[in-house]
């Protein structure tokens, strides 16, 4: 399900490295939804308790975990 709204970009930014994009994922509120849900369980297996969001598709989900978790942005 989630692999169909992945799109793989070969050799970008630069040769060797291949870009997810995931602009499809927002588009489609079961993969968008089932992503949260794999952050959430993740961050309470792992003692996480605070977020980080390296880039600007990061604030799209970044801003609904910290509203579901409670937890402060870095």
């Amino acid at each position: 399900m989630l692999k169909e709204s992945i799109v793989e970009i070969q050799d970008w930014p630069v040769e060797g490295v291949n870009f997810k994009d995931l602009s499809k994922v927002l588009t489609k509120p079961g993969d968008f939804r089932w992503t949260l849900d794999q952050f959430k369980n993740f961050m309470a297996e792992n003692n996480v308790n605070c977020i980080a969001a390296p880039d600007a598709r990061g604030f799209i989900w970044e801003h609904l975990l910290l509203l579901n978790l409670n937890f402060p942005f870095i």
